[in-house]
């Protein structure tokens, strides 16, 4: 079954000292730095050896589904679930963040079988994968905003509701031209903070529904 640890994404007021940068390439008053404290603090996310998080780097669809599995506190019980894609082992450090993202229908494979886990995750795959995890959790998407996503026509056909309805619920917002630029490969602070809106949207949703 599926199950939600709470803890995880519980306690979202929680400041950190504005002068406790966690990494060196992350100063106070840069876009991202909210995100990306809370996310550290949170275990979430993590950064390199040499106490660097490199925020413009790109980052891997496995890499992704390891922090949202994270940020979202869902879990399977389920252990004897194997997952047939081609090119995950059981021996993957990501093995059984695939697994639990499979069971709780926020990935898939390609056509040939595949789930392609160090290619960099697009923009419009990040989405796809945080409206399904909103599925899973579940947190019901309220849409009122009303952004306008200038380049929508270019998103994909599977893509094209998660993103519109997660910039309806103001979890997506887009580049400051208004598009959202779906293929794009996604950095690590765009990563972080669609992340830390996530937490943030599943917390308020379930105080307002205790």
């Amino acid at each position: 079954s599926i199950q939600v640890d709470h803890e995880i994404i519980s306690d979202m007021n929680e400041s950190i000292p504005e002068t406790l940068d966690l990494f060196t390439d992350v100063s106070y008053g840069v876009w991202s730095y909210d995100a990306i404290q809370y996310l550290s603090a949170k275990t979430v996310i993590s950064g390199y050896e040499d106490g660097s998080f490199r925020p413009q780097s790109s980052v891997s669809r496995a890499e992704f589904v390891k922090m949202i599995i994270a940020a979202t506190g869902l879990t399977s019980d389920e252990k004897d679930i194997e997952i047939n894609f081609g090119d995950v082992s059981k021996d993957d450090w990501y093995y059984s963040y695939i697994r639990t993202a499979v069971k709780c229908g926020i990935v898939f494979g390609d056509d040939s079988g595949r789930f392609n886990p160090d290619a960099r995750v697009t923009c419009e795959e990040i989405a796809a994968f945080i409206y399904r995890a909103c599925q899973a959790v579940p947190c019901e998407l309220k849409l009122t905003s009303d952004t306008v996503i200038a380049d929508r026509e270019t998103i994909s056909d599977w893509a094209y509701t998660p993103v519109m309805q997660l910039v309806s619920a103001g979890i997506i917002s887009g580049y400051d031209d208004s598009s959202f630029r779906p293929e794009n490969q996604a950095t690590r602070e765009e990563a972080a903070s669609l992340l830390y809106r996530l937490m943030l949207y599943i917390d308020a949703n379930a105080k307002e529904a205790s």
